[in-house]
């Protein structure tokens, strides 16, 4: 009997030609319209150039331990929305489509297509909503992504060090001991060149992305008919913060 033996595509290599399809410029408004998709009607986006110590981060090679953790547990952009992840959310976020951006407007959730544009700047956007935290990993530096319940004592002691940002992140009234009845979005910055992405997007190019869309936050609002309120912070500061009454 012949065997199967069927060809294979790397996610790293599909999310690095869905690029192609979201200009680095357009990341922040993506996840906007996610958060809109989701009727979400608050979001605050939060840079933070700290870093975190790692208190048992689960990683199946040590030997990438120290670099995946520097990468990781670095400084990040955060995305928070008050909208909860459902299933179908979790699922979308899960697909790479291929082909164009405007043949695949439908073809999977709220968090689905423009969600990709996140891979501009990291390679493991994490998210935790619910009582759910999912870690992106198509490179499989960890033997593929991770999907932990905080309701689960193992999970939540294998993922705490992931929690450390969400829980700094004050504006979100996130408690990892509590349903999280929100959204928050991690993308902790690429360092090294990767599969997905050679170039690197320092903290000044994604600060500069932000003053840009800080300049069109206004006019953004209004042809919005969920999000009433968008607050940008850099380390601590309220940097833009607009807010409308929407009367659709």
């Amino acid at each position: 009997m012949p065997k199967h033996k069927d060809q294979k595509i790397k996610p790293s290599h599909s999310l690095r030609d869905n690029l192609l399809n979201y200009p680095e410029s357009k990341i922040v408004r993506e996840l906007i319209q996610n958060a809109e998709d989701a009727r979400a009607d608050t979001v605050i986006i939060k840079v933070d150039e700290g870093s975190y110590l790692n208190d048992g981060l689960l990683i199946s090679n040590v030997n990438q331990e120290i670099e995946s953790s520097k990468e990781l547990l670095g400084p990040s952009i955060l995305i928070y929305n008050n909208a909860t992840f459902q299933e179908q959310d979790w699922e979308g976020i899960c697909q790479i489509s291929q082909g164009s951006k405007k043949e695949n407007l439908k073809s999977v959730g709220n968090f689905g297509l423009g969600w990709n544009s996140v891979y501009h700047i990291t390679d493991n956007p994490i998210v935790y909503s619910g009582d759910n935290v999912w870690l992106s990993d198509p490179n499989e530096r960890f033997g593929g992504g991770l999907f932990f319940d905080l309701n689960d004592e193992d999970d939540y002691r294998s993922c705490f060090s992931f929690l450390k940002p969400f829980i700094q992140f004050k504006e979100s009234n996130c408690n990892p001991k509590e349903y999280f009845n929100g959204t928050i979005i991690r993308l902790p910055l690429r360092i090294y060149p990767s599969e997905i992405k050679k170039d690197v997007l320092t903290m000044d190019a994604i600060k500069k992305i932000l003053n840009e869309f800080s300049k069109d936050i206004n006019e953004i609002l209004i042809f919005l008919k969920n999000i009433e309120s968008i607050t940008i912070i850099v380390n601590d500061q309220i940097v833009n913060s607009v807010t409308i009454s929407n009367y659709y």
